[in-house]
């Protein structure tokens, strides 16, 4: 959240997959894309999205996701749009069984 003014005025919401990552924030542009999204906040022109099937992104910032690979980690929960050999990771990282 952000607060763009003082007094007992309550703070704003960061837009979709986004937030901020100190205390204070004073404007939307200081919301950042959360772990397993992307985006950039450039500007009054804020857009995150969660990453594509297929990809992730594990920090909280700015920046576009990348191709799951042998280095994701799939214990980060981040990691829930990348596919084991096993099932589907669901968003809150729990194992969902494919049928055959």
């Amino acid at each position: 959240t952000y607060k763009q003014t003082y007094g007992a005025t309550p703070c704003k919401a960061c837009p979709y997959c986004s937030t901020t990552t100190t205390a204070g924030a004073t404007s939307r542009e200081a919301c950042v894309a959360e772990a397993s999204c992307e985006g950039n906040s450039i500007g009054w022109e804020v857009g995150f999205s969660v990453c594509p099937v297929g990809t992730w992104k594990g920090w909280v910032g700015d920046g576009e996701c990348k191709p799951c690979g042998d280095d994701v980690d799939l214990s980060n929960p981040a990691a829930w749009t990348c596919k084991p050999a096993q099932g589907t990771l669901t968003r809150h990282g729990h194992a969902k069984t494919e049928q055959p």
